[in-house]
């Protein structure tokens, strides 16, 4: 007989595909619960979002606030799905209004002042330094729109660049012009709102009368100038949007073009329609999502059924947002489509005054939308997609039902979107979590943990897996605690795509879960799924898995994660 030799190595690197049929699970859009619990907007008595608006891949929020999450800002702060962040020094006073032309973000509203420049009502960033928009104008700009190549702007004016512009004013890149005689009459003559359609500029506010046209707060420019929309409404119009080939208007109005229409109403380019019977208050915000027509503001009911300050439009029939918006008088004031990497394609982002969302504490800005769809793979067996990885101290920062998403602190900033999938149980926002589980691939190729197990509690034992970007969608994961470093190095762990390990030496026994490989030179720390019955009998063996690293009382270590007990071989002796 020949005996084994407690140093007898063999190492071995194999690749592997996907084993299984991919299922994807569907989900309805729903408030995302804690996301904006404690990284909402405040920092002043009556602070409200007006504004929001994408550029460069990130959401731009603009309003009466000074605080973002923990972080001081003034006025606006941009969202990239994870954190805020500040844009520059911020402006000198509330933000109402913006809008991206040329490849700039410009921004309108109650300020002198753009990152330390003067900018008087509006001003302009190109993602590292504010710019003025030439000497700006000498009141108020609450409303931005692009209409044949040019940026058109609303507000309280009465002077663009040094030019009479009566409260309409147009920006060529260079110079300010006015648009025709402008827009005045009526106690507050002033312009709320813009939109194109069907070749023409569409302006909606307090005003009644277009140059010596009357036209009953709202107009429309055709590049000449200005005409009467069927008469007009009989008051305000605070919001327009165009969605499904027609124009639509919100506001306090009751009636619109000679018919009733409570405070919304929609233009086909002829005649007006009800939408309904329509909202019991104010109408100031529309926006298309998804196929629909979504409607914000401070009513409670829409089309004869309850709704919280938000309800959706299908073409046909109203349908309110779960419990919608709440708080002390709450408002919604803005609404913007966004894809912040948390779910699947673009969630809506909704803001105005308020404190909760669907029930979930949510200040001043919420997220309505679906996490991305996940995928179970049957049968994986020693698959790119079946690493055990076990997650402590992490702490959650949003739920969906059964997904709900975790993040770390790391060098003082956070990260966060790691997806976990835990059916029928979930972790509520705010709480440590200790997670047990595979990495898991949904359809859009992004990973995702399937947990079989999460333990939830208040201390922070810094003893986890690295998990990275390049694995899971949406951020990177280090060890809790001190002293972790972010991400993984030098290719190892869960980095090591496509590959797997075999190992070979002499068995140590630990617990049923956790053994000891002595390969001749050291011994490699192995750990398998939850549950596992190792043989404490073995003496040499070979096991299969992938390299990732773990920290403990030593430091930063190795340590092979086996899949399963399959995935180990007792080695005979001979």
């Amino acid at each position: 007989m020949v005996r084994v030799r407690r140093y007898v190595i063999c190492l071995v690197i194999v690749s592997f595909a996907l084993a299984g049929q991919v299922v994807i699970a569907q989900c309805d859009p729903h408030w995302a619960q804690g996301l904006f619990s404690t990284q909402g907007l405040g920092g002043t008595t009556y602070a409200y979002v007006n504004s929001l608006c994408t550029y460069n891949g990130e959401l731009y929020v603009g309003g009466t606030f000074v605080a973002a999450g923990d972080i001081n800002v003034s006025y606006i702060a941009r969202w990239n799905g994870s954190y805020w962040q500040p844009v520059g020094s911020g402006v000198g006073g509330y933000v109402s209004a913006m809008c991206v032309y040329n490849g700039e973000l410009y921004v309108g509203g109650h300020f002198t002042s753009a990152g330390g420049i003067e900018a008087n009502f509006i001003a302009r960033w190109n993602g590292s330094e504010w710019r003025s928009v030439g000497n700006g104008t000498n009141g108020p700009v609450l409303a931005l729109c692009v209409y044949n190549g040019e940026l058109y702007a609303g507000g309280v004016f009465t002077v663009a660049g040094d030019q009479p512009a009566l409260h309409i004013a147009r920006w060529n890149g260079s110079s300010w012009s006015a648009v025709g005689s402008g827009l005045d009459g009526g106690a507050f003559p002033y312009v709320f709102a813009l939109c194109a359609y069907n070749g023409e500029l569409y302006a909606g506010g307090g005003f009644q009368n277009a140059g010596s046209t009357p036209v009953g707060y709202i107009a429309k420019w055709d590049g000449d100038s200005w005409q009467s929309v069927a008469g007009g409404a009989n008051n305000f119009v605070h919001t327009l949007c165009v969605f499904d080939g027609e124009l639509y208007a919100g506001g306090d109005f009751t009636f619109v073009g000679g018919i009733a229409a409570t405070r919304i109403a929609r233009w086909n380019g002829t005649t007006w329609q009800s939408l309904g019977s329509g909202m019991n208050q104010s109408v100031r915000v529309l926006r298309e999502y998804g196929g629909e027509l979504y409607a914000g503001g401070a009513f409670t009911n829409a089309g004869g059924i309850p709704a919280g300050r938000i309800a959706k439009w299908n073409g046909n029939t109203w349908q309110a947002l779960g419990a919608g918006i709440g708080g002390e008088y709450p408002v919604v004031y803005a609404l913007c489509d966004y894809n912040d990497g948390l779910g699947a394609g673009k969630a809506l982002y909704v803001a105005g005054y308020f404190s909760s969302a669907g029930g979930y504490d949510s200040l001043c800005i919420a997220r309505w939308g679906c996490e991305t769809p996940v995928t179970t793979i049957p049968q994986a067996k020693l698959s790119l997609d079946s690493r055990l990885v076990n997650l402590a101290g992490v702490t959650a920062t949003a739920s969906f039902g059964s997904v709900f998403y975790v993040s770390e602190v790391l060098h003082q900033k956070q990260v966060s979107g790691i997806r976990v999938l835990l059916p029928d149980h979930n972790v509520p926002p705010g709480h440590h979590a200790y997670i047990t589980g595979r990495v898991r691939t949904n359809s859009n190729g992004e990973r995702y943990i399937e947990a079989w197990s999460a333990e939830v509690g208040d201390s922070s034992v810094a003893k986890s897996v690295y998990l990275t970007a390049k694995n899971l969608g949406g951020g990177s994961f280090g060890f809790a605690g001190q002293g972790g470093q972010e991400g993984v190095l030098n290719g190892v762990g869960l980095n090591n795509i496509g590959l797997l390990v075999r190992l070979c030496g002499e068995f140590t026994y630990i617990d049923g879960e956790t053994f000891l490989i002595n390969d001749g030179s050291t011994s490699l720390k192995c750990v398998t799924a939850p549950g596992t019955d190792i043989d404490p009998m073995w003496q040499y063996v070979a096991a299969t898995g992938v390299v990732s690293c773990e920290r403990n009382a030593q430091g930063i270590c190795p340590v092979l994660i086996v899949t399963s007990v399959e995935d180990i071989s007792s080695l005979r002796q001979q």
